[in-house]
């Protein structure tokens, strides 16, 4: 049996709604029958509707990362460079610091020796951004940073070898993070 304690007025248990408990409580029975359900049954495990939300915000910052390593790419392919390659340390760092800046509703560049001293690089350099409202296409986002000459520099780098981009939504904007690095 599962227990959850008395109900509070307004529906509020515990500081969570009624359809969050219920969600819950069907989670948990589900996952209660499916150990010790027998063999020939099958369990089916119910998603609160906040975890399917943050799913799918999670899968459209994962896409847009994605999206601008390929725009950002097309741009340095038409000027005649390389494409950079996705490298893990970078990429870490760049979520990070765009997470960092979402968390503290904050806009501003990192100290860029910890991204040396971490992903091991000579030359390090770093492109942010942030859009209000919904999520901005990858195209906005590499035209806004080759309209500015020091971000535009850093696409065009030829001595980069490796990217990494952060893409998180926090406060109603979306924060973005290019980190580049040399090997």
């Amino acid at each position: 049996m599962i227990r959850f304690g008395r109900m509070r007025a307004r529906g509020q248990h515990r500081g969570r709604t009624v359809a969050a408990a219920t969600a819950t409580t069907l989670l948990a029975a589900s996952l209660a029958l499916a150990v010790s359900a027998p063999q020939d049954v099958t369990a089916v495990a119910v998603t609160p509707v906040s975890a399917r939300v943050a799913t799918s915000q999670a899968a459209a910052e994962l896409s847009l990362q994605r999206r601008v390593v390929r725009v950002t790419n097309r741009r340095r392919d038409a000027h005649g460079l390389a494409p950079l390659r996705v490298l893990r340390c970078p990429k870490r760092y760049a979520v990070r610091h765009s997470a960092r800046m979402a968390r503290r509703d904050w806009f501003g560049h990192s100290n860029l020796a910890r991204l040396a001293d971490r992903c091991s690089a000579p030359r390090v350099a770093e492109n942010i951004a942030y859009f209000g409202g919904s999520a901005p296409t990858a195209r906005k986002v590499v035209r806004t940073w080759m309209r500015s000459p020091g971000h535009r520099a850093n696409i065009l780098d030829d001595s980069v070898t490796h990217l990494g981009v952060g893409v998180v939504r926090g406060g109603g904007r979306w924060y973005l993070t290019q980190a580049f690095i040399a090997r």
